[in-house]
């Protein structure tokens, strides 16, 4: 093994153990070694980004690139930045670059969907990922963000169907039922519902589902319980709109002295 190497698994062991001082520190002897370690250059983006170096990330990220173009892994890595900073045309180019020189690369499949989906563009997003599973299809996450933006083009039914093929391989994810509550609710079935965010919240007890709860409930016309469920679920998080669905379910109770407007 080289030098260059030998600093260079130094170096992803401390990152791995998020000793980052280390880290950066035998990745600048890997790469000062050897200035062709594109791996090496890569770690070290991953070690700047974590430190919030991201003007270093990026030019590490783009030197990795640039000695071996066919590793287009620091690519994937420089589009997050860019999406993490909301320079959308950066990011876009970033991953156009990518799909020319590596059509296969799985994560910049994943973020294009993504990319797209953020801009609206949801035909061109499902197209993605479903080129996403035929590249991996284990990977039962696309499943998931094709049935949010089935969601968001109002097709609720296909969405809670693409939601139970989904479940059936992943039957633990608590968010996988909220979203499907949340279908039925616009679909006007409070039954199927209540059946569905009883099971997230069953996983994860938290406040987020048990508003959920309380909007179903007052939509149910179910008041009481819906206020119940809201008064349980107050904290230092409630904002202006469930306050606004505690006051008009003591509206609806006849209760005016509490009646929140």
């Amino acid at each position: 093994m080289s030098a260059s190497d030998t600093y260079y698994k130094q170096g992803l062991d401390c990152y791995r153990a998020k000793d980052y001082i280390s880290a950066e520190d035998s990745l600048k002897q890997a790469v000062t070694s050897d200035p062709n370690n594109f791996r090496a250059y890569n770690t070290l983006g991953l070690v700047y980004w974590a430190e919030n170096k991201l003007d270093l990330a990026k030019d590490a990220f783009t030197k990795s690139n640039n000695i071996n173009q066919s590793f287009t892994i620091p690519l994937d890595n420089l589009a997050q930045i860019y999406k993490q900073v909301g320079n959308n045309e950066a990011c876009a180019s970033t991953l156009k670059k990518i799909q020319m020189l590596n059509p296969n690369d799985f994560c910049a499949n994943v973020l294009l969907g993504d990319y797209c989906r953020d801009m609206g563009d949801y035909q061109s997003a499902l197209s993605w990922y479903r080129e996403v599973l035929k590249i991996n299809p284990k990977y039962n996450l696309a499943y998931l963000k094709i049935a949010k933006i089935k969601t968001d083009n109002m097709d609720f039914a296909e969405s809670n169907a693409t939601l139970n093929y989904y479940l059936n391989q992943n039957p633990k994810d608590d968010y996988a039922y909220y979203l499907m509550a949340k279908n039925y609710v616009y679909m006007n079935n409070f039954n199927k519902a209540k059946e569905n965010i009883y099971k997230a919240i069953q996983m994860c007890n938290c406040r987020e589902y048990r508003i959920e709860l309380g909007r179903i409930n007052y939509q149910n016309e179910d008041i009481q319980e819906a206020l119940d469920t809201f008064n349980s679920a107050i904290s230092s998080d409630t904002d202006s709109e469930d306050y606004n669905y505690i006051g008009m379910c003591y509206f609806n109770l006849h209760d005016f002295n509490k009646t929140i407007l």
